[in-house]
């Protein structure tokens, strides 16, 4: 045995009381990818499959890989950040240069791996066919699949020239003895894991195809190798007896306490009918054709497209429930992410699925064995990983990987079963740290993204990326609208064919059925099954228009009296804030009951409490005495995945798929006229639907809906097809009197976005310049999207390099109902600062977010004191210390806004990074919004 294996380090406790040989730490993140093997030996032969090679023999290479995946910490500029350890290994460490984050051990690993005789392309332990340039290319990716476990992949070029050892030595960050350590270790090692004479051939395109998620596991594995269980041992002992009594039990140990995906796989049950799924519910046609058409004995080979469109309240959830535990029966996937376009539409769904009629909710009918779904934001369930703590990444000064089991909006990813927003999954296909993470957490389960027609151009770009990748990987996609315009029906199918590879991706086009509802394809390699269902039946919703705030209050006020509830719909926080305030006043003078308020910027606690005292108000169980009087305003937060059903609705004019949405929850369920749920017909007065939109006056101009609208018309830019979906209602509604989502809605909605050049001539002349102007920014937003994204065909490696002048992504994507950026809420007292909520977990539980960027990053004192405050927090409540220091460890990347007491709320000021400031004001019931 070559004693320098045992001459470096790899952890270190402060000040260097004590280490974990570098040798040792390998072989803990071996044991923990063996034992992840042994947990889901399906999961190795499904690589060895895509890689076109033997499992015994890959499992011996990938172990291989893993334990040498921190080789690069060698260096001696690493090892020279604790002088006392060095001094006790032996390390010269004389006229180096201060270990440099940009010359990392991560990179340092790459070059010296790939510049071992072992990972020779055509002589090494790993065979690759093809041109040297295209041996040299796989083979760079297999080692950056491995050394790239930092969330950043090695560059191309580094300093003033080509990444390599040269660049190492001209930056005074290693010697020669180095590379000399490296080599024992690598050959060593190959030893242990029986790398003899006989190669492992490895398909190019197939790693290509799997790099992403492979570093995404593969970083898992580090990081539970990382685990604070791994005790340090700082000399040699035997190397074999360190990986059977020391190293596994301990990789055993993590794995079955935390179970990340995809090391976990849950027992499936058989399949199961509607009736299962939903007792008591009698199906509709959508329901019935879901039901024959994934029969497991009949489903069609390969990946599955999974096309589910019907008016709003029609059972779509349930057919795409029924559709994941066909899937998951039949071993074609092995569990599912429920992806939602907002934290709001993610908590109903969440709710929807948690607990069904039967008591089991959707993991008892999918798993037999306990199993509960993670919701991205649940406060709940944020404490269940608390237990996990890790020296991943602790010596780099980089975001502590804690938070990806401490902080449930990312563990959901990890979780075997998870519902949260789509931004979760999407971050998988960007270029940021630790991409593929997320890209391992949805692999192998089924994709279902409801509201999908929700989504801007950058995020609909990123969709079809992920689109494309889960395809390419076999796995299958259910996509959910009530509202799905032709044109992006035919961007998302032909993304996810491509991503699959089907021969023939026009046929599939063609095979898209017509604008009418319900609507369900089930797109595969042969073509497309869409059986032919009847249409749904019709649901007129009179109309009129109004043209002034004050008819909107007039209206709700006078039905108030006459005991029906109602809801007015505003299209941004501040016009939903100032609405408030005047109904509340009039409610008030009227002798009713106060009005509520729902967005989505309220702390999670305020959220859920104004959420339920929603759902009593106009759930599907709500009764009179909770319905009378009562007055909602409401954002987009209301109008998607809340089964809400209301006597009296009033909404702003938005575009005519966002109407649609709302319209859904206009007299909803039938009621009597107490406004008790009953058999159809409903019993209630008739009434009208209101929309608030400009008068009718002459051809538009270009700013006629920023006039009447200013604040809506920075969510909602395309005002040329505005106009259009405004004059088609308004010519239905006086040919007719009413609209019908049902009947009407997929005419118009295909109408509407019809391709500029289709549009152009219909429009008025003013129109036509905004029209245009507005597909320039759809544009330069699809190509914002496409540089920043990760092009998956290409492979990790190629993809991360391209386009090497990018700054790494940092903020979520947002989709048009998002808020993008997130801030943590914090209270200046006098001397003392706290955070705004104070419960378990006051990091999340002071958390919101907002659409303005911030310009600020908080002062040391600030941040100081909040950290001080979060860990004597902690310790009241008995957290294990190196748990506290993680938390306090993440605090750091945080973005706190100070806030001080103003009567029953909190003020602070808002400083943007345009170097804009405004007041912003937090109440319980109104939550955070900017002061006028």
């Amino acid at each position: 045995m070559d004693p320098r294996i045992f001459c470096r380090w790899a952890k270190a406790e402060r000040g260097g009381r004590g280490c974990h040989l570098l040798v040792w730490h390998g072989l803990d993140v071996a044991a923990v990818l063996e034992v992840g093997f042994e947990e889901r030996p399906d999961l190795l032969r499904w690589l060895a499959a895509a890689l076109g090679a033997e499992p015994h023999r890959l499992r011996s290479v990938l172990l291989w890989l893993a334990a040498l995946h921190d080789l690069g910490k060698v260096g001696s500029a690493f090892q020279a950040q604790q002088s006392d350890l060095c001094a006790r290994l032996g390390i010269d460490v004389r006229g180096l240069a201060p270990y440099s984050r940009e010359y990392g051990h991560d990179h340092l690993g790459f070059v010296l791996l790939r510049e071992d005789p072992h990972l020779d392309p055509q002589q090494g332990v790993v065979r690759i066919s093809g041109t040297p340039p295209v041996r040299q290319g796989v083979r760079d990716l297999l080692l950056s699949i491995f050394t790239g476990h930092h969330g950043r992949q090695p560059p191309a070029r580094l300093g003033s020239g080509r990444i390599g050892w040269s660049a190492f030595r001209a930056a005074r960050q290693v010697r020669e003895a180095d590379r000399e350590v490296a080599r024992a270790m690598v050959g060593f090692l190959a030893d242990l894991f029986g790398l003899g004479e006989d190669p492992v051939e490895v398909d190019a395109c197939g790693l290509r195809r799997v790099s992403f998620v492979l570093n995404g596991m593969f970083t898992v594995a580090d990081w539970l190798g990382s685990a604070a269980d791994f005790a340090f041992v700082d000399g040699p002992m035997d190397v074999r007896t360190y990986l059977c009594e020391r190293a596994r039990p301990t990789a055993q140990k993590v794995l079955h306490r935390l179970r990340p995906w995809p090391f976990d796989r849950p027992r499936p049950l058989p399949a199961r009918s509607f009736r299962d799924l939903a007792p008591g519910l009698r199906p509709t046609p959508l329901q019935r054709a879901m039901d024959e058409a994934f029969d497991p004995r009949r489903l069609p080979p390969g990946p599955l497209l999974v096309l589910i469109q019907d008016a709003t309240g029609s059972g779509k959830t349930e057919a795409a429930d029924l559709a994941v535990q066909r899937l998951v029966a039949a071993h074609r996937a092995e569990s599912a992410y429920i992806a939602l376009p907002t934290m709001a539409t993610a908590d109903a769904a969440f709710a929807r699925r948690h607990r069904s009629a039967d008591g089991r909710g959707l993991a008892g009918l999918l798993f037999g064995d306990p199993c509960e779904p993670v919701l991205a934001h649940a406060r709940a369930l944020r404490r269940a990983r608390r237990d996990y703590v890790t020296r991943a990444e602790g010596e780099t000064g980089e975001s502590p990987p804690e938070t990806w089991f401490a902080r449930s909006s990312r563990r959901v990813l990890l979780a075997r079963l998870g519902v949260g927003t789509v931004d979760q999954a999407l971050l998988g296909v960007l270029r940021i740290r630790h991409a593929t993470v997320r890209l391992a957490g949805v692999l192998r389960k089924a994709l279902v993204v409801d509201e999908v027609h929700s989504f801007d151009d950058y995020v609909l770009t990123l969709l079809e990326e992920l689109l494309r990748h889960q395809a390419a990987l076999g796995g299958s996609v259910v996509l959910l609208s009530a509202t799905l315009a032709g044109r992006l029906r035919e961007r998302l199918v032909r993304a996810f064919a491509e991503g699959a590879g089907w021969a023939d991706v026009a046929a599939h086009l063609r095979a898209l059925p017509s604008a009418r509802l319900p609507v369900l394809a089930v797109f595969h390699a042969g073509g497309v099954l869409c059986p032919e269902l009847p249409p749904a039946p019709a649901r007129p919703v009179p109309l009129a228009f109004v043209h002034a705030p004050e008819a909107c209050i007039a209206h709700l006020v006078d039905r108030a009296r006459d005991g029906r509830s109602g809801i007015w719909f505003r299209n941004t926080v501040g016009d939903a804030v100032e609405a408030f305030a005047a109904l509340r006043t009039a409610c008030a003078e009227a002798g009713l009951p106060a009005p509520l308020l729902y967005h989505a910027r309220f702390l999670p606690a305020d959220r859920a409490r104004i959420e339920a005292e929603l759902l009593a108000t106009a759930g599907p169980e709500s009764g009179p005495d909770k319905r009378r009087g009562r007055i909602v305003v409401a954002t987009q937060a209301a109008e998607q995945s809340l089964d809400l059903d209301f006597d009296e609705l009033v909404s702003d004019l938005a575009p005519v798929d966002v109407l649609i949405q709302r319209l859904g929850r206009f007299r909803r369920h039938p009621r009597d006229e107490e406004g008790r749920r009953c058999d159809p017909p409903d019993g209630r007065p008739p009434t009208r639907a209101l929309l608030h939109v400009p008068p009718f006056a002459g051809e538009p101009d270009r700013e006629w809906y920023r006039r009447f609208l200013p604040r809506a018309a920075a969510i909602y830019a395309d005002t040329a097809r505005l106009w259009l979906g405004l004059e088609l209602l308004r010519r239905g509604v006086e040919a007719t009197g009413a609209f019908d989502p049902v009947r009407d809605g997929p005419r118009i909605l295909d109408e509407v976005y019809r391709p500029a050049e289709e549009l152009d001539p219909e429009l008025p002349e003013a129109l036509r310049a905004a029209l245009w102007e507005h597909e320039g920014t759809a544009f330069a937003t699809r190509e914002t999207a496409r540089r920043g994204r990760l092009e998956t065909r290409r492979g990790l490696l190629e993809a991360w390099r391209a386009d090497a002048d990018l700054p790494e992504i940092e903020s979520l994507p947002t989709t048009r109902l998002g808020e993008s950026h997130e801030l943590v809420l914090v209270v200046r007292d006098g001397d003392a600062v706290r955070f705004l909520v104070e419960e378990d977990d006051p990091l999340e539980d002071s958390r919101v977010r907002v659409p303005w960027r911030p310009g600020w990053r908080a002062d040391p004192e600030l941040q100081d004191a909040v950290a001080r405050r979060l860990r004597q927090h902690l310790q009241e409540r008995g957290f294990d210390s190196r748990v506290v220091d993680a938390d306090v460890r993440a605090l750091g990347f945080e973005t706190l806004l100070p806030l001080e007491r103003d009567g029953a709320g909190w003020r602070g000021v808002f400083r943007t990074g345009g170097g804009c400031s405004f007041t912003v004001r937090y109440d319980r019931h109104l939550g955070l919004h900017r002061e006028a």
